[in-house]
């Protein structure tokens, strides 16, 4: 269940502060612009990963109220994706996820909605999409 704090932000139950997402995109400009905006606009804070390695380090230090990956042709991002559904991170295995892709087929659909994806943008988006994306996450 999502409270509002006193700031306004999106908190959920049982934690104080803000809704903690995590963004794993690879693209420094991107994932430094969106990160900041949201912190700064006070949306959620958001922790960044350049890497899906570095995804997994912080999904494996602590817990996330929801995920944005970037998916990739090799498929780490869907990997990052099935460990959190899979329980093996310290986030909750329904949590909220969304995905950035550069172009998708209907393979990836299913998979994607077998995985419970929320949202999924074609890149390349603009960062308001992304900031919307991030709002409806941290609710």
């Amino acid at each position: 269940m999502t409270d509002l704090s006193a700031t306004g932000l999106p908190v959920r139950s049982g934690r104080r502060g803000p809704a903690r997402l995590l963004l794993v995109e690879p693209d420094f400009v991107m994932r430094r612009t969106v990160a900041m905006t949201a912190r700064s606009i006070e949306i959620a804070d958001v922790a960044e990963a350049a890497t899906f390695t570095r995804g997994e380090e912080l999904l494996a230090q602590q817990a996330y109220d929801g995920l944005l990956v970037s998916l990739d042709a090799q498929g780490e991002g869907l990997k990052l994706v099935q460990a959190v559904r899979d329980g093996r991170t310290e986030t909750a295995a329904q949590a909220p996820m969304a995905v950035l892709v550069e172009k998708i087929d209907a393979a990836t659909v299913l998979a994607l909605k077998t995985h419970g994806i929320a949202r999924v943008m074609l890149k390349p988006c603009k960062v308001r999409t992304l900031l919307e994306c991030i709002e409806a996450l941290a609710r």
